[in-house]
């Protein structure tokens, strides 16, 4: 009914990711920046992963960061070959996009 479709929405924060607290499994040079606390400034996408228990941050256009929700520990960062400007998970690969002169 158009009563139902005009309902506002409720958020419900379960986690926080906050660089800087909590562990870090990554690489020693990834742990290091990690640990300085900074946050993220220029954040293109946000994906959850299956089951909602990781999430993924494409930032700086060519940086994966990933998290561990259920613990927030900070996982990693992949440096990409090239800008990206979007991201999709579909519970087997996390697929990356971006504009090109193709289009």
């Amino acid at each position: 009914s158009r009563e139902e479709r005009m309902q506002k929405w409720r958020l419900e924060k379960r986690f926080k990711v906050h660089p800087g607290a909590g562990g870090c499994s990554a690489e020693p040079e990834f742990c290091d920046d990690w640990s300085s606390g900074r946050s993220y400034l220029d954040v293109q996408a946000l994906q959850l992963g299956a089951g909602g228990r990781t999430l993924t941050v494409l930032h700086g256009n060519m940086f994966l960061d990933a998290w561990s929700l259920e613990s927030g520990v900070f996982l990693g960062r992949q440096r990409l070959g090239t800008n990206y400007s979007a991201m999709c998970h579909d519970d087997s690969a996390l697929h990356l996009s971006r504009q090109s002169a193709d289009g």
